[in-house]
């Protein structure tokens, strides 16, 4: 480029250097010319008061002066008469004569101050002045046909960059479009569980609040990104404000390229009439860079050459406008701006690139043309200008940009507007959609959860160490088994009721701890508690949902084991084992069939009751408790507390709203059966058959009508053969009190209570080896 530079410089030099010389001659001869006046006009004035005295002599004289000519830079002759003549010489050369030298010039005024300027039009470096010079280059026929073919490849270039620039392919869809693509997306992958990750978050979630790990939907969170950017928005602002940068900006690079495109059409219309005073002739005459005269053919071609410009120009301006306005990156504004003035500049690179230097010399060699400027044409013309320029401005505006800015508004909006915070998913077996509140994303890394501490974790471990907090799967079956299995079914398979803190902190041990591993520690790592945290140290969050897991591997801390614990989520759904709920049964077969005293469960029944309806309405998902219909609810609680075990089986608070059930038969995923405690107010005593719910004591003297089947024996009769009625007398007092006689043991308080009983059906080890030693043992007792 610098040798480029180098060489137009030096050219327009040499121009200069040989407009310089003939202007400075012609001024030269003027300045002369116009200082020899006042003194030729004052001989002429002595020679004609002399006349009468010196006739002839001056009259000689005066003959002699009329021949001297003066001759300057130029050819044309000039006499001292036609020198001091005012009809040869301006107006302004006879007024400098003074009066009192010349009397016959007294007539001659200054002429009014004119108001005219004369703007030099020069001929750019463009391969579309070819039409000018073409002939008289002097330069080869390969030159001349190299300099035409450059010609039409870059108005054919041009003209295919204008019409790709406003083909819908390159322009793209509206941006309005997007409204209904991310409607479509809100409402089918957005909160789709598959797409939920560790910590519980929606995809929803993780895109509007532009979480940098996403795998998925990556476009639509960078186009969120770009809007936001565009409009000054926060993440989960949908308040325009005053100050957009991004509207600022695309309205700024829109008015710049119009300012371009003025420049363009301004230029190609002062080239037109520049080249219109030309004077016209059957053939057009170049002499050393000075057009004379064009034909009219030629006039024609330039005229058409230069329309095509300005069409060509009109074209990218409705392009350049319509791409700028669909720009939503702000870094790709001024790069666009920028990268449009190129389509516009091709004819002027394949000049200064390809051009033959003799035709670029003759190009450049063009003299400029003025062209007039009245004060009524200069207003006129920036008054057509402004108003060019600001209908521009207003309709790129209103047409486009404003537009844009309601369309990212609407997309927004369709992206991230209302609740984020859940996930669905189709079952299509009951033709229903099921849903799953999740947590809001939060942007902080020390906020890891469960799964990603348990990820880290095992990151560091060493091959072969035991894991703390990740339950593996053998296989893809099972791995997909545990996955979708509830917490009520593991308690119910799982159903081992001891604290397991005394296996994994303890010295004790279990053939089968390594199944309970990941779930002892995930119940403290999920309460946030250290991880060497024991079963008492989390007894406080027994009563609290966040406590499910530790409710299965503290089970005996928490209660489950207990018929008087506080029935509030001790139910296996909520953690607790199912030996823990046999176990419990077992020891009602030893209480009385009366309800318990509230004096001594207050603390217990105040508990539920306060905790009950806020329970339900988060399990029965009900926000507004007014509006659903239970309003009552409140005042009938403080009642039934009040009251104790008689107000739930009251006439006039039979039901338990939310199931639609009686309290005494419980909620199998909220709470225990409130007959446990209450089995007179439950109608329990005597009831024949008994119900589920009630304790098995209120049956009175007979077996229980169902009995688990274990190491071969189905039946009490069985049982009793194997000796179990004598070794394990708890149990057989839960399933066969009439068959092993035990009869006087049921409702009897003071009874031997159970410090440690497991549930026959949950005792690993009780198979045909425990049996036959059971047998022996009992043939022993009874031998005489």
């Amino acid at each position: 480029m610098s040798a480029i530079s180098a060489v137009k410089l030096e050219k327009a030099l040499a121009n200069l250097e040989r407009k310089l010389r003939i202007e400075i001659c012609d001024e030269l001869e003027h300045r002369l010319s116009r200082e020899l006046a006042p003194c030729l006009a004052r001989l002429q004035a002595l020679e004609s008061h002399l006349e009468t005295q010196f006739a002839n002599e001056d009259r000689k004289s005066d003959d002699a002066s009329e021949i001297i000519e003066v001759k300057l830079c130029s050819d044309k002759p000039h006499t001292l008469e036609t020198i001091a003549d005012p009809k040869v010489h301006d107006a302004h050369e006879a007024h400098e004569v003074h009066p009192q030298f010349h009397p016959q010039l007294e007539h001659v005024r200054a002429p009014d101050v004119d108001d005219t300027t004369q703007e030099p039009v020069a001929f750019m470096e463009t391969t579309l002045n070819l039409i000018l010079v073409l002939g008289y280059t002097g330069s080869g026929w390969i030159d001349i046909l190299i300099a035409c073919l450059l010609l039409l490849a870059s108005m054919g270039m041009q003209i295919t960059f204008c019409v790709i620039l406003l083909t819908e392919d390159f322009l793209g869809n509206p941006f309005a479009d997007n409204v209904a693509i991310a409607e479509n997306w809100r409402r089918s992958v957005a909160h789709d569980y598959k797409y939920m990750d560790l910590e519980q978050t929606s995809l929803t979630s993780r895109v509007c609040n532009g979480d940098g790990k996403l795998i998925l939907s990556t476009e639509h969170a960078s186009l969120l990104g770009q809007i936001n950017d565009f409009l000054d928005l926060q993440q989960d602002g949908f308040e325009l404000s005053y100050f957009q940068p991004g509207t600022l900006l695309c309205m700024l690079c829109i008015f710049l390229w119009c300012l371009y495109i003025c420049n363009e059409l301004r230029s190609s219309l002062l080239s037109l009439e520049a080249v219109a005073q030309v004077p016209r002739s059957g053939r057009s005459k170049l002499q050393r860079g000075h057009l004379l005269c064009l034909s009219q053919s030629r006039f024609l071609v330039y005229c058409l050459f230069r329309c095509y410009r300005i069409g060509i120009a009109m074209g990218l301006l409705y392009a350049g406008v319509l791409w700028l306005g669909a720009t939503t990156s702000i870094t790709d504004l001024i790069l666009n701006a920028v990268a449009l003035s190129a389509v516009l500049q091709v004819d002027e690179i394949f000049y200064a690139a390809l051009m033959p230097k003799q035709v670029q010399t003759s190009i450049l060699d063009l003299e400029a043309i003025k062209v007039t400027y009245t004060h009524r044409r200069s207003q006129l013309e920036s008054l057509l200008l402004f108003a060019f320029m600001a209908g521009l401005t207003l309709w790129s505006y209103f047409s486009v940009v404003k537009p844009l800015t309601e369309s990212m508004m609407q997309v927004k909006q369709a992206y991230c507007g209302g609740r984020q915070d859940f996930v669905v998913a189709s079952n299509t077996n009951q033709n229903i959609t099921v849903g799953l509140q999740t947590r809001i994303f939060q942007r902080s890394e020390d906020a890891a959860n469960a799964a990603q501490f348990a990820v880290e974790q095992w990151i560091q471990k060493p091959i072969g160490a035991s894991p703390l907090y990740i339950a593996f799967a053998r296989d893809n079956a099972h791995f997909d088994e545990r996955l979708a299995q509830t917490m009520e079914g593991k308690a119910l398979s799982e159903g081992e009721c001891i604290n397991w803190d005394t296996v994994f902190l303890g010295n004790l041990t279990h053939d089968r701890h390594e199944m309970f591993r990941p779930y002892f520690y995930s119940a403290s790592l999920t309460l946030g508690l250290p991880a060497d945290t024991n079963c008492s140290g989390m007894a406080s969050f027994c009563d609290t949902f966040a406590g499910r897991v530790l409710r299965f591997v503290c089970p005996r801390t928490c209660g489950c084991h207990e018929r008087d614990a506080q029935p509030l989520l001790r139910v296996a759904s909520e953690g607790c084992p199912s030996g823990c709920a046999n176990e419990a049964q077992a020891a009602m077969r030893s209480t009385p069939c009366q309800d318990d005293d509230v004096s001594e469960m207050q603390v217990k029944w105040d508990f539920f009751w306060d905790t009950y309806t806020a329970v339900m309405l988060y399990v029965f998902n009900i926000e507004d408790v007014n509006a659903s219909g239970y309003a009552w609810l409140e005042s009938a609680v403080q009642q039934v507390k009040k009251v104790g075990c008689p107000g739930i089986g009251g006439v006039d608070f039979p039901l338990d709203p939310f199931t639609g059930r009686t309290w005494c038969e419980g909620h199998a995923d909220v709470y225990r059966p409130l007959a446990w405690l209450c089995p007179e107010s439950c109608a329990c005593a005597g009831a024949d058959p008994l119900p589920e719910y009630c304790p098995q004591s209120c049956a009175g003297c007979k077996d229980a009508d169902t009995f688990p089947v274990v190491g071969g024996i189905s039946n009490c009769d069985q049982a009793k053969a194997a000796g179990l009625c004598v070794q394990f007398p708890d149990q057989a007092l839960a399933y066969c009190a009439e068959t092993c006689n035990l009869c006087h043991l049921i409702g009897n308080s003071t009874a031997r209570r159970m410090g440690s009983v497991w549930a026959w059906e949950n005792d690993a080890e009780f198979g045909e080896p425990a049996l036959e030693s059971i047998r022996r043992h009992h043939r022993r007792h009874q031998s005489p």
